[in-house]
């Protein structure tokens, strides 16, 4: 039932927004990343007891986290050596 809320919310505010091909892209993105924040918590929950959760949980957040902070040094360094076309290959 909450994946069917999920799926449609997301679906409606991409037809209502008008729908060009950013949209699109956006949508498809949504699906494909939306598992991303969940799943990795939610396997941790399940295969670690209690007290080793918190460790696991912060190694975890810690990565996501600090990556997506750490990737706009690395596209600076591309765009400065190779030129602004190749962050988006």
């Amino acid at each position: 039932m909450a994946v069917s809320k999920y799926i449609y919310s997301i679906t409606s505010c991409c037809i209502y927004i008008q729908v060009k091909v950013e949209s699109k892209v956006q949508l498809l993105t949504t699906y494909i990343l939306g598992p991303v924040e969940c799943l990795p918590s939610a396997t941790i929950a399940e295969i670690f007891f209690l007290h080793e959760r918190a460790f696991r949980i912060g190694i975890y957040t810690l990565l996501l986290l600090g990556g997506k902070n750490l990737v706009p040094l690395v596209s600076a360094v591309v765009i400065n050596s190779l030129g602004w076309r190749w962050v988006f290959w």
